[in-house]
Order: C-alpha cells, then structure tokens, then sequence
C-alpha cells in the first residue's frame, strides 16, 4: 500500500493518497497518520497536519520526520503561532538525528523528498544508507534514486538514478518502484525506446497498476507520437480512479497542442474539472496548475480560457488568502485582455502585504497593455532597486523592451532576443510534457514574437526575421495545432520569400487545424500574386469567399 501512497504523492494527487491511507490496516495506524499528515500539510491545512505530525515526534521511525515536517510548518504557514517551538523542535532535530537508525533517516528523506527538497533528502537518504546498504534496504536504495532524479543539480555533479534502480530490481525483481524510476528516467534522459519494452512487460504484470499505463502516456507523448497518445488515452480515459486526472491532463494537451481542436477541449476540461472534484476536492493547487498548463498553450482562445477561470476559482474557494491562487486568477485576467480585473486582483494581493516581484511585473504588463507607459516606467525603476535579478526574470526583460521600443530599438532587440533564449533554456533539458510547457511558455513566446512582429519590422532586417523565426519554429514544434504561431510563422516564411515553407504552413492550417481559417486563404492568395499566379489566387480567395462573405470587405 505504501507504493501506491508514494505514487499517488508523486503525482500531486494528495486528497487521494490521505484516502488510499484509510483502506489500510489499522495495525499501521502510525504510518497512516504520518501520511495523511503529510496530504494535509500538501494542502496547506498546516494546523490539522500539526494535530496528526505531533504525537509522532515521539515515534521512534517517524520522529525525525515528524519533527522535520512540524518545522516546515512553523516557518512556512504564517498563520501558525511559532513561539518557542522553532527553537525546541531545532533541538530536538539536532538530538534526534546523531541517535536515528536507518529507517528513521528514510521516513526522514521521504518527507523531503515529497516535498520537493531534494538537496536535503539526499543527506538524510545517504546517510540511511551509510548505516545499512545491504539487500534489505532496497526502499532506501530506492529513494535514492528517486531523490538523484528529481534534483535539480547539474546532471554532471549528481550520481546516475538509473544505478539505484537497477540495484534494487537485482535485489527484488517486483520491486515496482524502482521499475517506475527507471521508466521515469529513460523518459526524462530521451531514451523512450527502451522505456516501451519495460512499460509493456509492467502493464501485462501488474495490469491494475494504473500507474504504469499513465507513464506509458508520458513515454507517447514525449516521443511526440500523437496517434498512439489519442489510441491509449480512448481506451483508458474513463478508468475509475485518480490517475484519469494524469489521463485527462495528457489528452486534453494533446487535443490543443496537436489538433488544435477547441471545440473538443472544452468538453474535456469540464470532464477534468469533475474528475478533480471527485478524487482532489481539497487540492486547490491541481486546480491551478490545470489552469495554468493549458491557458498558456491555447492561443488566447475564450472559450478554452474561460473553463480555466472556472478551476483557479474553485481553488479560491477552498483557501482565498491563498496569494498564489490570487496571483493565477490575475494571470488569467490578463491573458483574457481584462486588465482593469487584473490590477484589482494584484491589488488584493498587495493589502495581504505580499510584494514579490512576479506581482510588480505582472502590474507593469497591466500598465503596458493600459499605455500607462509612464507609470510603468516608473514601476520597472522601483523593480530594478529592488531586485538584483531582475534582469534574469523574462517578463521583466519583455516589459523592458517594450518601454524601449522607441527610444532604443536596438536594446529592444537584444532584450527581445535574450527573453527568449532565456525563456528556451528553462525548458531546454527536460523531455516533451507537461513540465516542459510549463517552463517553456508558448503564451510568452508569443507575446515576444508580437512584438518583433509589429515594432521591429522583420521585412527590413533579414537578421531580425531570423529570430523571429526562431521563436515561432520553436512554439510549432512544442504546438504544431497552435494557430496563431502557425500563422505568425507562415507570415515570416512569407516575408522571406520562402513561398514553399509558407503555403506548406498555411496548407497544415486549412487541412488539418481550421479550414475556415480566413487569413490562411488571404495569405495563400497573396503568396499567388507574388508569384504571378493569379488564377491561384483566386481560387483561395473564392475559397475563402466561401466561408466567410466579409471577406471581400478585408483590407488585403
């Protein structure tokens, strides 16, 4: 039971893990608490947690990570008076641990390594194993490599998770854990030909393990087959249990990404909505982080955007001082074009007393959209005095660029040009999914794009078409169903004189994302002219006469 606890954490999925711990024997009521302590304290119900981690800091293999987690807690949740109780735990903690076995060091590591610290489990994991490497720890060999693949350290200083895994599947062949680590590895370092044979040999072993049908999704998705990704998500997507959450969540990018089909994303996103009302009715962070994955993948598009205010609504329901989830309903504000909403939401945020950066910028970008070039002017300065790393943060260099666009259109460039290589390289090592979009963007990449678009005319300078380019090859590749970075790109092909790279770019829009796409027609028309075919254009201008009568009213 406790695989399927630490694969349920895994996954974010924290309301269904306290449940899981609720179907268990009661002879293991200590470690059911501990992890329903835990699932409390992931959705920042920090005092119920408290409740539960207390009596175990006396637990002679829990009391180092019940100490550890009650500490996260003091310091974390505001909320929570701390006293005393900071300097006591740290006492406690510092006894503890020159006394600690090795399974109190895993329960230890564990902790840590839900938690996202992976630099701090790694002491405690090496530790456990310093004191017992033998063939019955294989749950800390185990660990250990869970805890080397997620790190976020240079892979050159960190030591190979694939070597952990392996060491335990010798130590037990079943060991699934570890079978899962190694297929989330070969996945992560795009090796997922050799993921295939042993996610099918899985599946056929443990076919109620949900969990490896949901990697083998992973696996389609980062090879970007997305045939096989819509022929497993159709026979899996109504399974009656938490990972249809993982399902839904792959399906859905793959109907927006490739297929660029939002009539049938809508209905997905409500099905996800419902799926995450059953299984995570607590999980307000699963509720944003939904919304924030696929409003920065759809172009903008209204309707896919106003099902994802729908989730960030639902999550402040459940915590609204939650700044986090005040800071995304503005994001989403924003992305819809309602600036005014945006500002008073961030201003909420302000009287809360919260005053991070992300939310200054988020300010100046409402002030750039609004003209208050003034005002945001002003806002960059204080951003600039505050922050030394602000120039490292991509929103800030686009702002940046865009206040200089007039002034000093060559630094505009070149902050254009370093926002978005910046923005590539947060997503530059990490394989095709649901991370990688979130760290690439396309939203953002866009926006930049945008810009190069209508200030920095790309037809005058063959050196900015070529980033321009860029930008956009780059959006295609992560979104080949995006419509607007299709048609951007098309445009650029366009203006370079590259008509074959153009039509084959506007053919892809009107035969597999939307046939009734007007300015596809009217560019394909134009691409014609040029190149003195003008029977051709006008069949695409019939074409697009067809679908749309105001066509003969467009300025082309």
């Amino acid at each position: 039971m406790e695989l399927k606890i630490h694969s349920l954490f895994r996954e974010q999925l924290y309301h269904s893990a306290a449940e899981a711990t609720n179907s268990t024997d009661n002879s293991v009521n200590t470690f059911n608490k501990f992890y329903q302590a835990l699932a409390l304290l992931f959705t920042n119900k920090a005092e119920d947690a408290l409740n539960l981690l207390t009596p175990l800091q006396a637990d002679p293999l829990l009391n180092l990570s019940a100490i550890i987690a009650s500490l996260h807690i003091y310091k974390h949740f505001k909320s929570i008076d701390a006293g005393e109780t900071i300097t006591q735990l740290e006492a406690a903690l510092r006894s503890e641990r020159k006394k600690a076995n090795d399974k109190s060091l895993y329960y230890a590591a564990l902790f840590l390594h839900l938690n996202n610290r992976q630099e701090k489990a790694r002491e405690y994991a090496e530790r456990a194993l310093t004191i017992n490497s033998g063939s019955n720890n294989v749950d800390g060999i185990i660990l250990k490599g869970w805890i080397e693949l997620l790190s976020n350290k240079d892979k050159s200083k960190k030591k190979n998770p694939l070597e952990y895994f392996e060491s335990a599947i010798l130590i037990d062949s079943r060991a699934i854990e570890a079978y899962q680590g190694k297929i989330r590895y070969l996945i992560q370092s795009d090796n997922v030909s050799q993921a295939f044979p042993i996610l099918n040999q899985m599946i056929s072993n443990f076919p109620n393990n949900q969990e490896f049908l949901v990697e083998k999704l992973r696996a389609h998705l980062a090879a970007k087959d997305w045939d096989a990704v819509g022929d497993l998500t159709k026979k899996i997507n109504n399974v009656p249990n938490p990972f249809i959450v993982k399902i839904l969540e792959i399906q859905i990018l793959a109907t927006i990404c490739h297929d660029g089909s939002f009539v049938d994303a809508t209905p997905l996103l409500k099905k996800l909505f419902v799926a995450l009302e059953k299984y995570e009715p607590t999980n307000g962070e699963l509720f944003v982080n939904s919304a924030r994955l696929f409003s920065r993948v759809c172009g903008r598009h209204i309707p896919i955007l106003n099902e994802c205010q729908v989730f960030v609504e639902k999550a402040i329901r459940m915590d609204e001082k939650n700044v986090n989830y005040l800071f995304e309903l503005a994001q989403q504000q924003v992305l819809q074009g309602r600036f005014k909403d945006a500002l008073s939401s961030l201003k909420k945020i302000s009287q809360s007393g919260e005053t991070s950066i992300e939310v200054m910028l988020l300010k100046i970008h409402c002030l750039l959209d609004d003209e208050q070039y003034e005002a945001a002017q002003q806002q960059v300065n204080i951003v600039e005095e505050l922050h030394d790393n602000a120039s490292s943060r991509t929103s800030f260099l686009l702002a940046k660029a865009i206040l200089l666009r007039q002034r000093d259109p060559t630094e505009s460039l070149h902050l254009l040009k370093l926002a978005y290589q910046i923005q590539v390289k947060n997503a530059s090592c990490i394989s095709y999914g649901v991370e990688y979009l979130n760290n690439l963007n396309p939203d953002y990449l866009l926006s930049v794009a945008e810009e190069y678009f209508q200030y920095h005319g790309p037809e005058d300078s063959p050196q900015t078409l070529l980033e321009l380019s860029d930008i956009l090859t780059c959006v295609v590749q992560a979104c080949p169903g995006l419509l607007p970075a299709l048609y951007r790109l098309a445009n650029a092909n366009f203006i370079a004189g590259d008509y074959r790279a153009a039509s084959a770019t506007l053919h892809h829009i009107i035969d597999h994302v939307d046939p009734t796409y007007i300015e596809a027609y009217l560019l394909m028309a134009q691409i014609g002219i040029y190149q003195n075919n003008l029977a051709q254009a006008a069949q695409y201008l019939e074409m697009g006469l067809s679908y749309n009568f105001h066509v003969r009213d467009h300025p082309r």
